[in-house]
């Protein structure tokens, strides 16, 4: 029982994130046969066996546009780390707008964690933990001077490799992340034989201050992801109810590969578009909006051309963008009748179903915005919300 309620105290004091949650999500939408190109790469096997008799750096830094399925690859990354025994993986999935997801403070208290949960040494882990817990006197674990400690100590005592996603998502100003990002180099590089971390983000380490001599750096090329787009597209098309029967699916297909510009985001959006404006398909593939600003631009335009309710799908983006976590749908439904002059709770239980509106409203907005299983509202990706 000692144990047990050491480790729930330490658990509160790190206040952690849940990535399980999210790396389930990747995978349920991963579509097999994707990704493979960078798990069969040598630069990847040169990573995982990197050490300082290889002479292989043990720091690896993917570099990739908005909406090139860097978090998907992210999730089938650390999933084939996870199929291996010999290693302990860590991963954390910065998110802009998420609390214990969006800092770098964040990122260490996740990290310190998930080796306590993982390690085979977690036992004595805990009782650092612990033991930095007491001495701080704070209920949660607020000094990055400690966890930075903490972190460096348990580091090394097993094999472990580390990912961390969507860093250019973190809040902190750029002088922190520069910073950060040296430290965190130090720290693993010391540890270079047993540790190995891989970053993917839409910047690159120069970007933030970092020496790249240090660093493995690659970036996600537009071929490298062509035969993904492919096969993501193909399945897409299919799917449609619309586009699997229409007589120019092949042309359809060319068009959504040729124009992705390495965007698996792009052609997502774009067989939404399509789907809707089933009945003038041609105009819209003879003249495709190009990258992501246009055609979010594009879905706007739509969207106020075809509802009446442009000024509430105004505001839900604007609610969804302000919150500190995803919002539930009964939460957003309630904010959208406080921005229309709701004053009190009474008039708002006299509505049988005040959800229902919030859903249409969601259901109008898509796909820039999207209701989750779990009943919350997310916008399309973070380069929406940029």
């Amino acid at each position: 029982m000692e144990i047990r309620q050491q480790e729930y105290e330490n658990g509160v004091w790190l206040q952690h994130a849940d990535f399980t949650v999210d790396l389930q999500k990747l995978q349920e939408l991963h579509v097999v046969g994707t990704c493979e190109w960078f798990l069969q790469s040598d630069r990847y096997t040169q990573w995982l066996q990197s050490s300082t008799s290889t002479k292989k750096s043990n720091l690896l830094w993917i570099q990739g546009k908005p909406g090139s399925g860097k978090s998907t690859l992210a999730g089938q990354i650390i999933e084939d780390m996870q199929s291996r025994p010999d290693f302990v993986v860590l991963f954390v999935f910065c998110k802009d707008g998420e609390e214990n997801k969006n800092d770098l403070e964040s990122i260490l208290r996740n990290l310190v964690f998930q080796l306590l949960e993982s390690s085979p040494q977690r036992k004595s882990f805990h009782q650092i933990v612990q033991a930095a817990r007491l001495n701080g006197k704070m209920p949660h674990a607020q000094s990055v001077s400690i966890l930075w400690t903490l972190l460096q100590r348990m580091l090394g005592n097993c094999q472990i490799c580390c990912v961390l996603d969507g860093l250019d998502e973190c809040r902190n100003p750029v002088k922190e992340r520069i910073l950060f990002l040296s430290q965190l180099t130090k720290t693993f590089t010391l540890q270079g034989d047993t540790t190995r971390l891989m970053v993917i983000s839409r910047l690159e380490p120069s970007e933030l201050g970092e020496d790249l001599s240090q660093w493995e750096c690659m970036q996600i090329r537009s071929s490298d992801v062509q035969d993904d787009i492919e096969k993501f597209a193909s399945i897409e098309i299919e799917k449609s109810l619309v586009l699997r029967i229409h007589r120019d699916k092949e042309h359809i297909l060319r068009v959504l590969i040729d124009c992705s510009d390495g965007m698996i985001l792009w052609t997502a959006l774009m067989v939404k578009e399509l789907e809707r404006g089933r009945w003038d398909v041609q105009s819209v593939l003879e003249r495709p909006p190009r990258g992501l600003s246009n055609i979010y631009t594009s879905i706007l335009c739509r969207i106020e051309k075809m509802t009446e309710s442009v000024d509430k799908i105004h505001h839900a983006l604007q609610l969804v963008l302000a919150a500190a976590r995803p919002l539930r749908l009964e939460e957003l439904a309630l904010g959208l009748a406080i921005m229309e002059g709701l004053r009190s709770h009474e008039d708002y239980n006299l509505v049988g179903d005040p959800t229902a509106e919030g859903r249409a409203i969601v259901l109008s907005s898509q796909p820039l915005l999207t209701i989750m299983p779990d009943k919350t509202v997310e916008m399309a990706h973070s380069s929406l919300r940029d």
